[in-house]
C-alpha cells in the first residue's frame, strides 16, 4: 500500500490542513479508514486522533482511491469543528466477541 500526498491546503482560521491524496493497494483489498488515517497521520508527522478523513473515492475494480483527509493541529479540535458522525465514522468501535 503506497499513499501519495498531491495537494496539502493551510486553513488557519480552523486550524488545519486539507490533504488531497492517492493511495495505490494493488492486488490487496481495499484499506480500511482507521489504515489510511494511520497511514497520512504517519505521513504529515501528527497523530492518528488529529485526522479526519472525509473523502474516500474508489472506483470499481481499480487498484487505488482518492483520498480527502483534515489534519488538525490538536485532537480537541476534531471535536470542536467536525460532526459527531463524521467523527465516530473514523473512530469506529471495536467489535464485540460472540457470545
Amino acid at each position: 500500500m503506497e499513499l501519495t500526498i498531491d495537494t496539502q491546503e493551510r486553513s488557519a482560521t480552523l486550524s488545519r490542513t486539507t490533504v488531497h491524496a492517492t493511495i495505490t493497494f494493488g492486488t490487496e483489498s481495499t484499506p480500511s479508514r482507521a489504515a489510511v488515517r494511520d497511514l497520512i497521520a504517519k505521513k504529515v508527522k501528527a497523530q492518528p486522533a488529529q485526522v479526519i478523513v472525509r473523502e474516500f473515492d474508489t472506483h470499481f475494480g481499480s487498484s487505488f482511491a482518492k483520498i480527502t483527509a483534515a489534519v488538525y493541529d490538536t485532537a480537541e479540535l476534531v471535536d470542536k469543528f467536525e460532526t459527531k458522525p463524521m467523527v465516530n465514522r473514523n473512530n469506529p468501535k471495536p467489535k464485540a466477541a460472540p457470545a
